[in-house]
C-alpha cells in the first residue's frame, strides 16, 4: 500500500514539482485566486489505520480524550516533526497542510504556491505529561521566526512561520510567549525594534493530512538527510515570566477530539537549550525500508544537491 514507482515515473514527478514552484509567490493571494481543490481526498494517502513510524500509535486517530493538539509551521515539515515527535509527553505527529484555501491538497498544488496552504505539524500530546507552554519554547528556539515565507533555503508561502490555535488559552500562550520572544530577540540585537517577528497566530483551520511518504520522513531508512531550520540560538524567557499572568485564570484548552474543557496548565518542564537539542537519530525497526519518492524542490535541489532518485 506504499508509494512505489518506476525510477523514471519518479524523476518525472519530482521535476514537476520543481517546475512548479519556481514563481511561486511570495505572499498570500486572495481566497478568490486559490483553486477551490476537490472533495475527493488526495492520492497517496497513509491508510486509515496506519500508525506513527516511531511512536506505533494512530495517525489519523481516534485519540484518547485526555490528549490535546497543537499545530505549528516552521518551514519544511520534514524537519520540524523531527523536532516534536520524540518529545516527551508527544503521543503522535502528523505533517500536513493547513491555513490555506484549497480543499484536499497534493503536494505538488502546495508547492506551487497558490493555494495559501502552509506545510504544517500537528502534535497530539499529553497535557499531563509536557504542556502547550513547552512544546512553544521548542517552536520558537528551533526555528527562525523573522524571515517572513521562508526558513533556510526554503522560500514559499508554504514555509512560513505560524501557530494555530485550538483554543482561546492556546490562543493567549502564543501571544504572550511571542511577544516575550520578540523582546528577547531585540534585547540581542536580532532584531530591529521597528520589526516584528513575522509568526502568524491564527485559529486552526482544516487539517489536510500529506502524503505517506512524508509522515516521520526524517526517521525513515533511505530519506534524504535534510534540515532546512534555521534557529537563532536564542532561548525563549522562562514561562514564568510571560505564562503566569494567565495561569491563575480558568481557560478552555481542547483534547484531541477537539471537545473543550477546563483546567490549568501543566508545568513547563526544564528543556535543553535550541543548540542543545540532538537531531532525531533513525530508530531500530523491524518494518522493510518504504520506496522513497524524489526529494522536495528545495532550494538546495535546485542548487544541485542529491536527491533519493540519485542515490
Amino acid at each position: 500500500r506504499r508509494h512505489h514507482t518506476s525510477r523514471g515515473t519518479q524523476m518525472a514527478t519530482f521535476l514537476q514539482s520543481l517546475l512548479a514552484a519556481v514563481g511561486k509567490p511570495q505572499e498570500l493571494l486572495p481566497e478568490d485566486q486559490c483553486p477551490p481543490g476537490s472533495d475527493k481526498e488526495a492520492a497517496d494517502l497513509p491508510p486509515k489505520d496506519a500508525v506513527h513510524y516511531t511512536l506505533h500509535t494512530p495517525l489519523w486517530g481516534p485519540f484518547p480524550d485526555n490528549l490535546e493538539m497543537a499545530m505549528f509551521g516552521m518551514g519544511c515539515f520534514w524537519c520540524s516533526e523531527g523536532v516534536f515527535m520524540e518529545l516527551p509527553g508527544v503521543y503522535s505527529t502528523q505533517v500536513g497542510y493547513s491555513a490555506g484555501v484549497t480543499k484536499n491538497p497534493s503536494y505538488r498544488q502546495v508547492c506551487g504556491g497558490n493555494t495559501n496552504h502552509n506545510e504544517v505539524l500537528r502534535v497530539v500530546f499529553d497535557p499531563e505529561k509536557t504542556s502547550f507552554e513547552a512544546l512553544l519554547k521548542v517552536f520558537w528556539e528551533q526555528h527562525d521566526p523573522t524571515t517572513p515565507f521562508r526558513q533556510g533555503n526554503d522560500s514559499g508561502s508554504q514555509y512560513r512561520s505560524g501557530i494555530y490555535y485550538y483554543s482561546d488559552r492556546q490562543k493567549e500562550l502564543a501571544l504572550a510567549s511571542k511577544a516575550a520572544y520578540e523582546a528577547k530577540l531585540q534585547e540581542e540585537g536580532l532584531l530591529d525594534k521597528r520589526d516584528g517577528i513575522s509568526t502568524e497566530i491564527e485559529p486552526v483551520k482544516t487539517f489536510y493530512m500529506a502524503e505517506e511518504y512524508h509522515q516521520q520522513y526524517d526517521a525513515r531508512p533511505l530519506s534524504r538527510s535534510y534540515c532546512g531550520l534555521r534557529p537563532l540560538g536564542v532561548e525563549l524567557p522562562p514561562a514564568e515570566t510571560w505564562a503566569a499572568p494567565l495561569a491563575s485564570t480558568a481557560h478552555e484548552t481542547t483534547t484531541a477530539d477537539q471537545q473543550p474543557t477546563t483546567g490549568e496548565a501543566a508545568a513547563v518542564p526544564d528543556l535543553p537549550a535550541a543548540a542543545d537539542l540532538p537531531s532525531p537519530a533513525a530508530p531500530t525497526s523491524s518494518k522493510p525500508p518504504a520506496a522513497m519518492p524524489p526529494a522536495p524542490p528545495t532550494e538546495e535541489t535546485k542548487q544541485g544537491a542529491p536527491s533519493p532518485t540519485s542515490q
